[in-house]
């Protein structure tokens, strides 16, 4: 089984997604994440951009040693799922 990794919307934090996580964990090892500019991240020196979001997911995974996860994206999380989907189909359960 896939772990399962929760995306925040814009402008809001992982913590915002722990109640889910918490249903979640029973079935599936789940992961909470940060974007960049968001949360305890830094802001960087570039545009919030969807691009830039699926880096970070993507790193995350890397520092996590997921190959390959389920995803639920809350907003701008959903999009950044749906676009991680489209541009990394390997990673995406």
């Amino acid at each position: 089984m896939n772990p399962i990794i929760l995306l925040h919307g814009a402008l809001g934090t992982s913590n915002q997604l722990k109640p889910l996580a918490e249903r979640f964990e029973s079935e599936q090892p789940v992961h909470l994440m940060n974007f960049e500019g968001h949360g305890s991240e830094s802001v960087p020196d570039r545009s919030f951009r969807m691009e830039h979001f699926v880096e970070n997911v993507i790193d995350f995974m890397d520092q996590h040693t997921i190959e390959k996860a389920d995803f639920f994206g809350y907003s701008m999380g959903g999009y950044v799922a749906m676009m991680l989907a489209k541009d990394h189909p390997d990673r995406v359960g």
